[in-house]
């Protein structure tokens, strides 16, 4: 019986010893994006939170202050503000764990929108209609410059705004 439980044992771990951990591209891929609420008021607050995966680790920038690098781009044809249909921030610095580089996770990103049709602060003319719909295309950019999803873009779900007049 103690030979027939450490012959096990031992095929267990070698077993264990063959298994190798997931590998990825050393291109930043975005695998999901999803939104904490499909419908919000006119300047609430939301998030977008965007699960993604890098082969060589290097996601965010240690320097707070560096350039952004994670973009939610506006693409709604009637924005009014100059620059408000693209949305930038920096991904913090991920530390190294261990000798593998892979990495896998998500970011989570306050965001607050108004209707496109808007005077400011966020209003929306009456002869417009009460709602809009937003769909954010998302992308990440690594430290070596690498895009994420180059060949496929990434969007968010649809998010319905509820205008303010």
């Amino acid at each position: 019986m103690k030979s027939y439980i450490f012959l096990l044992f031992c095929f267990g771990f070698l077993v264990t010893g063959c298994i190798k951990p997931e590998t990825y591209d050393d291109v930043p891929k975005i695998t999901n994006v999803t939104v904490s609420s499909n419908y919000v008021q006119s300047l609430e607050t939301f998030f977008v939170t965007i699960y993604f995966e890098d082969g060589d680790g290097d996601l965010g920038e240690k320097d707070t202050n560096s350039k952004e690098n994670c973009f939610l781009f506006d693409e709604r044809p009637n924005i009014v503000e100059i620059n408000a249909d693209t949305l930038a921030y920096n991904i913090p610095f991920i530390e190294e764990n261990g000798s593998i580089e892979d990495i896998k996770g998500s970011i989570e990103i306050k965001v607050n929108t108004c209707c496109a049709h808007v005077i400011a602060p966020c209003i929306q003319p009456a002869e417009y209609p009460d709602t809009d719909t937003v769909v954010y295309r998302i992308k990440i950019v690594d430290r070596a410059g690498n895009e994420s999803n180059e060949t496929e873009e990434f969007y968010s779900p649809p998010i319905i705004v509820v205008c303010v007049e």
